[in-house]
């Protein structure tokens, strides 16, 4: 059985900061929104990482008939994998989610981070929609 319990709730916190993100609080104070675009990114880098650990945990559970294979599964291959076996996700879109975060998590740029909140709405759509799935298949 996979425990989706900590993914659900990591999409929460991220609904939860978005929400304060566009607060008018926050539109009124462009510091105050710096502080709540910045947990809002974090949000979706955990969020993002609960998901990938998600989907591997599941595809080596029910798919690989070796776990071992997993190892040299490529993160493409296996949002391809998830997608064929009936998970409600784009890999192109997950692609481009990863490729957005990977820069959040090595450099600090107030244009990058604006690009990366502009589709934060999108990823939490996707993100809800696949721990939702994964919570119907696993109990």
């Amino acid at each position: 059985m996979l425990d989706v319990s900590a993914f659900t709730s990591a999409c929460r916190q991220l609904q939860t900061s978005l929400a304060y993100l566009s607060s008018d609080a926050a539109l009124a104070d462009p510091e105050l929104r710096k502080q709540f675009r910045g947990a809002s990114i974090l949000a979706f880098e955990f969020t993002h990482e609960l998901a990938s650990k998600m989907l591997l945990r599941r595809h080596v559970a029910t798919l690989l008939p070796n776990p071992a294979e997993a190892a040299g599964l490529s993160h493409m291959d296996l949002l391809r994998a998830a997608s064929s076996a009936g998970l409600p996700l784009d890999p192109t879109a997950w692609r481009r989610y990863r490729e957005l975060r990977n820069p959040t998590s090595h450099t600090y740029d107030g244009e990058r981070a604006e690009e990366l909140v502009a589709m934060l709405p999108d990823f939490l759509v996707a993100a809800s929609q696949l721990a939702a799935a994964l919570r119907a298949a696993h109990g």
